[in-house]
């Protein structure tokens, strides 16, 4: 049965709507000029300020295409918040950088981001022990290496 309570495709899925809206929400209110992906991917260029990003990195931690990672990217320059430069190392690759403008905002914004991440996570998980959470954890982490495990084979 297609909506019956085990089937755990569809509750995924109605987590995945309800928590992508809860999610939408809490980050318009720390930065409302950005779309989702456009925080994760600050988040993202943020937590690893000391290193070398590509597009193609960019993409692969987003789960997107790198078609899709281009367009925010893009959309994103027009916003002064990122730039890009050809590798030195590859010309066939793009480094992707925060602007001083992009790190500023997120430093600013840096103690409002962990409070709602660690808010959402507790909301996440009430009326769950931690042993539950340890794994419900461990048992997601299952479920995304098997849908990786098939869109990689699908790749071939």
């Amino acid at each position: 049965m297609l909506f019956g309570d085990d089937n755990l495709g569809i509750k995924i899925n109605i987590i995945s709507r309800l928590l992508g809206a809860r999610f939408d929400k809490k980050v318009k209110k720390i930065f409302p000029d950005l779309a989702n992906t456009q925080f994760a991917v600050m988040s993202y260029l943020f937590d690893h300020k000391d290193e070398v990003v590509t597009q193609n990195q960019l993409a692969a931690a987003m789960r997107c295409s790198h078609p899709t990672i281009r367009n925010v990217i893009k959309r994103m320059i027009t916003k002064k918040l990122v730039q890009i430069a050809p590798s030195s190392s590859d010309k066939r690759k793009v480094e992707v950088y925060l602007t001083d403008y992009g790190m500023s905002l997120f430093a600013e914004k840096e103690d409002d981001v962990e409070n709602m991440l660690s808010g959402n996570q507790d909301f996440l998980t009430k009326g769950l022990s931690d042993a539950e959470v340890q794994s419900l954890n461990r048992m997601l982490g299952i479920v995304v290496n098997n849908l990786k495990g098939e869109s990689d084979r699908g790749k071939h």
